[in-house]
């Protein structure tokens, strides 16, 4: 087993060795900006010859976060909640409730994160198991029965869906100002 990528971006946080952002896995063309770059390569402290190299996309390690999203928030650690959800409206962001945590972890003040080591199945694998748990099998609760779908209730929930629409979203809510009017009010003499 590995450690996840966030793993290597912490311990070179901690080490003050600077990740590479590149094009290629063997980062052999560093870029500088992180929209440029497919790849992140992460030297060994003790050795910079030696680099783990990990795409943007793959996940993180850290919740079901892009290693993309994770180096984008810590590059941007000193914006404001607000401000970074403005600058990245769109994108994935890291969510306010796990900012303190995950910025303590990498850098170094935190012990520890609920970070995703070794196979990523397994959880699904423990879903899976609830999942035929519930159909009936052998140590099931006869009390929980799982739902069965028609085809047709499936393709209503899908009409419901195509017609919904946002009244208010996240820019909405982010772009709202205060307006003020200014009346004025001339009084002539008689």
């Amino acid at each position: 087993m590995s450690d996840p990528p966030v793993a290597f971006l912490r311990r070179n946080n901690m080490a003050g060795v600077p990740y590479i952002l590149c094009n290629d896995p063997d980062a052999t063309s560093p870029v500088d900006n992180l929209t440029d770059a497919t790849h992140i390569a992460f030297p060994d402290p003790t050795d910079p010859s030696k680099r783990k190299t990990f795409k943007l996309t793959d996940p993180s390690g850290y919740k079901e976060y892009s290693l993309s999203t994770i180096i984008e928030f810590y590059s941007n650690k000193s914006m404001e909640h607000t401000e970074y959800l403005r600058a990245f409206y769109g994108g994935e962001v890291v969510s306010l409730i796990f900012r303190r945590d995950l910025l303590q972890y990498l850098e170094g003040q935190g012990t520890s994160i609920h970070v995703k080591t070794g196979d990523a199945g397994a959880g699904e694998s423990a879903k899976r198991q609830l999942e035929d748990d519930a159909t009936g099998k052998a140590g099931a609760d006869p009390k929980r029965v799982r739902l069965t779908l028609d085809e047709k209730d499936i393709e209503e929930v899908k009409k419901i869906r195509s017609r919904e629409r946002t009244l208010i979203s996240l820019k909405n809510v982010l772009n709202l100002r205060t307006t003020t009017t200014k009346v004025e009010i001339s009084v002539s003499s008689l």
